[in-house]
């Protein structure tokens, strides 16, 4: 099982805010939502009602979330940023 928390903790602080609107518009045009497990989901709507969807567990959630229903579009966007590493680790896991 893959780590995401330890995989945020990787990606720089500074990019934090626009990585998590990038991933929240991928999941929410997604195809596959009804793919995405209730628990994520909650866990989703929590940060969101907090606040923290930009924070470390914010994303770590949203990232885990898009790697169940779309691998590639996570791995996409992790490129995207110039996080190969993290796609890559992403890539391998599907």
């Amino acid at each position: 099982m893959m780590d995401y928390r330890s995989m945020v903790e990787r990606i720089p602080r500074s990019i934090y805010k626009r990585l998590s609107e990038r991933l929240v518009d991928a999941l929410l045009e997604s195809r596959e939502g009804e793919r995405l497990p209730s628990s994520l989901a909650k866990s989703i709507l929590f940060h969101w009602q907090k606040d923290t969807l930009e924070s470390e567990d914010g994303i770590a959630i949203l990232l885990e979330a898009l790697n169940k229903l779309e691998p590639s579009k996570a791995g996409s966007i992790l490129n995207e940023f110039g996080l190969r590493e993290l796609a890559e680790r992403i890539s391998s896991t599907q």
